[in-house]
């Protein structure tokens, strides 16, 4: 019989869930406990299917259920109308779980409570207390483990559906850091993952909080809600720069706009091509924030705010503690640990997150920054997804510009030079032109002085690109370039010497003569393969 009262309580939905969908049921049943279910009936239920699973090694059907409770019971009458109520099972399995665990985290704090309650009532709150912390640290820190093994037979549907959404990105600021992470069927589908942890690395006051913050107003402006977590700088000032960005109002100017001014400024310059309209939070935590700190943070924001967090910065990465606390961990466990459990985080929340760590003293004012240069843990590296460096020369600084270099990448090729350009004063950071690389060259032109990272060898003089009678080389990254154009630069070297005088990212590809009037010289051709201009994410992709 089909009962039409939909309202099925939330005992009643997870109990529903776990014999409507195979993934919840395979993810959430090793938890069950019938203590957390308050109704008599859902605890014999839970009694029943935990009973079955020990007996036999896998799941009860409901027909195994039917046959197993009494006809005429009252288990049996809310047994079928568990199943047969007319409600919507067109829901998301990884929201679905979410919800079972947010319900198992409550009712074992409850139980906790209730178990200590009389304890604490008696005035013996002393003797309990170390229990009571230790149980509702547990309680709180409970997680269901998605990682429980799919069929890939069984699950074949669920997996296709997952490996063709359209995509987990939240996208990136910078187009050339999009389509190296995007891949070359879609390379505006990069950016930063969700379930991943990335991470910018930089010497101290390079500019990480200025890339942290430059993500975190795109993301915003293109519709997703972010959550900026900040472990040294106050709020209001995560917000100026982030307002600074969004508006295009000055920094210094932002404190002297109105508030509806402000707030039509930083409405007007959303990206309108999605359906949906994100915001920024922020809070700032102490020094020595773990994970579980984060994580209550998020749940406290999205509960108050009544929203859902899809995009978490956390600013950084390098002075948060772990959540166990070992206090005989060494520097390389504790880095390793911090990272794993943020990821943590980022698996259980479905959000991406974003972050940073230091360069260790070797990598100051160094542009060939590697993993090797990892301040904090050599254990960090281990676990990132995705990590960049951010490095300037006195040349690179005078210009306003960065060098980046892609040196981890789960998504994509590594070893990836990028150029980034910054406007100071609205804080806003976009992908260097070529005629911001040109004037890089002229001012590295005017000098004698080497710039250890960038080049190798001195040189009397820089010599004016030649642009002329240039090669048609075919560049080596990326394969597709159909719309793409050459943009050449040419060292002229007259001593037959290679002079190394082009960042990362430009690539010397063959030396040829060429007539000169009065003798033949040498010249070593220098190409540079400039991406297309990616289009933003779109509303039929992105979100």
């Amino acid at each position: 019989m089909l009962h039409t009262n939909n309202r099925l309580s939330q005992e009643e939905r997870i109990i529903r869930c776990l014999f409507k969908d195979r993934l919840i049921q395979t993810r959430s049943s090793a938890y069950l406990e019938p203590t957390l279910f308050d109704n008599i009936e859902n605890r014999a239920i839970i009694s029943g299917i935990i009973a079955f699973m020990a007996k036999y090694g896998t799941f009860p059907s409901a027909a195994d259920m039917g046959i197993g409770i009494p006809e005429e019971s009252t288990i049996k009458t809310q047994f079928n109308k568990i199943l047969d109520s007319d409600v919507d099972d067109d829901v998301n399995a990884e929201n679905q779980i979410d919800s079972i665990e947010g319900f198992f985290k409550k009712q074992k704090t409850k139980r906790i409570l209730e178990k200590h309650a009389e304890a604490i009532f008696n005035g013996q709150i002393t003797e309990v207390l170390p229990q009571l912390l230790e149980d509702l640290t547990g309680a709180v820190n409970f997680s269901i483990n998605s990682s429980s093994a799919m069929s890939m037979l069984k699950d074949i549907d669920h997996i296709l559906s997952e490996l063709n959404k359209p995509s987990i990105a939240i996208p990136s600021s910078l187009n050339q850091l999009r389509y190296h992470t995007g891949g070359e069927d879609d390379p505006t589908a990069g950016g930063w993952y969700r379930k991943a942890v990335s991470a910018f690395m930089g010497m101290p006051n390079i500019g990480k909080t200025i890339f942290l913050c430059n993500e975190a107003a795109f993301a915003y402006r293109c519709g997703y809600n972010v959550l900026y977590i900040s472990l040294e700088m106050h709020e209001e000032l995560i917000y100026k720069r982030i307002m600074a960005n969004v508006s295009q109002v000055e920094q210094k100017d932002i404190k002297h706009q109105s508030s509806d001014a402000l707030k039509e400024l930083l409405e007007k310059h959303v990206i309108h091509n999605n359906s949906k309209h994100g915001d920024v939070y922020c809070k700032q935590l102490d020094a020595n924030t773990s994970a579980t700190d984060i994580e209550n943070t998020i749940l406290e924001c999205e509960r108050v705010h009544d929203t859902s967090i899809d995009f978490l910065v956390v600013d950084y990465l390098g002075i948060m503690k772990p959540s166990n606390n070992n206090k005989n961990a060494n520097t390389y466990q504790i880095g390793k640990d911090v990272t794993e459990q943020l990821r943590d985080v980022a698996m259980r929340r479905n959000i991406a997150i974003l972050t940073a760590t230091q360069t260790n003293r070797s990598g100051y004012d160094d542009t060939n920054v590697t993993m090797a240069n990892t301040s904090e843990s050599t254990g960090i590296n281990a676990t990132l997804d995705f990590l960049i460096t951010i490095t300037q020369d006195e040349f690179l600084r005078r210009e306003r510009i960065f060098s980046n270099t892609i040196i981890k990448n789960r998504f994509g090729p590594k070893d990836i030079t990028l150029f980034t350009k910054c406007d100071f004063l609205r804080m806003t950071l976009t992908d260097a032109s070529q005629g911001d690389l040109e004037a890089y060259y002229s001012t590295l032109g005017s000098t004698d002085q080497i710039v250890d990272g960038f080049n190798k060898e001195a040189s009397a003089s820089i010599p004016v690109p030649v642009k002329k009678e240039v090669p048609k080389l075919q560049p080596n990254k990326p394969k597709n370039t159909s719309n793409s154009s050459l943009a050449s630069i040419v060292s002229v070297n007259t001593n037959n010497k290679p002079v190394d005088i082009i960042p990362p990212g430009y690539i010397l590809k063959k030396s040829e003569k060429v007539h000169d009037e009065k003798n033949i010289i040498n010249r070593n051709i220098t190409i540079r393969q400039q991406q297309p201009n990616i289009p933003l994410p779109t509303d039929d992709g992105i979100f």
